[in-house]
C-alpha cells in the first residue's frame, strides 16, 4: 500500500471498532488506535498496530493522536450508565471536532444510525444527530454510515433465554420486521469508506440481507436451544437502565 500515513481509529475494542481494525490491517493499512490505556491496546499493538493513549473528552491528547493521519474512524461510545447521555455525547463530540480540526485530518468517518437525520423523537439515537451535525458543519466532505439495528444487541439475552425461556426486547411490535446489521460487517463498510480515494464523502444506509422482527430472532434462539423462548416488549421508561445493565449499543 503506498500510504504510509496511518489510519485513526476510536472505539477499537468495541465491535465496531474492531472490526474496523481487522479490515484495515487485512488490507495492509498502517492503524493507529486510540485507548484509554496501553493495556486495553496490548492485543492490537501485537498484531502490528500503533497505540495512542486519550480519553474521548481530551481535545489535547486526541490531537496529537490525530496529527499526520490519512483519515480517522469517529463514534461516540454511548454512555447509558449516567444521568444525562445527551450532555455526555455534546463533551465527546466538542473534544473529538476540536481535535479533528486542530492535527487538519484529510479524511473523516463516521459512525452513525439510522434516524440520525431526524430532530426529534428518536431517544437515545438523537445523540448521532448531534455527532452528524457537528461533523458535517466542520468537515464537509465527511462520510457517515447510518446503521441499523445491531445483531450482537440480541447476544446478551442468549442466557435469559436459555435459563427462563424469555427474550426481552427493545423492539415493538414484536412481530414487526425492522432492519438489522452485524456491527462486523458495519466495521467493514466503515473501513472501506476510509480506505476509498477519489471521491467526496457521502451517507451510507446500511441493513442487512434481510429486515427481522423480535419474534424472528425469539424463533432463532427456540431453535437453537430446543426450547420454546417468548419475546417480551420492554417498556421505554426501562430502556436506559436495560441497556446499562446489559451493555448493548441501540444501533
Amino acid at each position: 500500500m503506498k500510504n504510509k500515513s496511518p489510519y485513526v481509529v476510536l472505539g477499537a475494542t468495541g465491535h465496531t471498532g474492531s472490526a474496523v481494525v481487522d479490515t484495515l490491517l487485512a488490507a495492509g493499512a498502517p492503524v493507529r488506535i486510540v485507548v484509554r490505556s496501553p493495556e486495553k491496546g496490548l492485543r492490537f499493538a501485537q498484531r502490528g498496530a500503533e497505540v495512542a493513549v486519550a480519553d474521548v473528552k481530551d481535545a489535547v491528547a486526541l490531537t496529537a493522536a490525530f496529527r499526520e493521519v490519512a483519515g480517522v474512524y469517529v463514534m461516540n461510545p454511548s454512555n447509558y450508565a449516567i444521568a444525562d447521555m445527551f450532555a455526555d455525547a455534546e463533551a465527546v463530540i466538542g473534544a473529538v471536532s476540536t481535535a479533528l480540526l486542530a492535527a487538519d485530518v484529510p479524511k473523516v468517518v463516521t459512525l452513525s444510525s439510522v434516524g440520525a437525520h431526524l430532530e426529534n423523537g428518536t431517544g437515545n439515537i438523537f445523540t448521532t444527530s448531534m455527532l452528524e451535525r457537528k461533523m458535517g458543519a466542520a468537515f464537509p466532505g465527511a462520510t457517515f454510515v447510518r446503521c441499523a439495528w445491531f445483531m450482537e444487541n440480541w447476544a446478551p439475552l442468549a442466557p435469559l433465554a436459555a435459563l427462563q425461556g424469555i427474550m426481552p426486547s427493545f423492539l415493538a411490535p414484536l412481530d414487526t420486521a425492522l432492519p438489522m446489521v452485524s456491527a462486523k460487517d458495519i466495521g467493514r463498510q466503515c473501513a472501506e469508506e476510509l480506505l476509498r480515494t477519489g471521491a467526496e464523502g457521502r451517507i451510507v444506509e446500511l441493513s442487512g440481507p434481510a429486515d427481522y422482527s423480535p419474534a424472528d430472532v425469539a424463533r432463532a434462539y427456540a431453535k437453537a436451544l430446543g426450547k420454546a423462548v417468548v419475546p417480551m416488549a420492554v417498556p421505554e421508561a426501562g430502556w436506559s437502565e436495560a441497556f446499562s445493565h446489559m451493555g448493548v449499543h441501540p444501533g
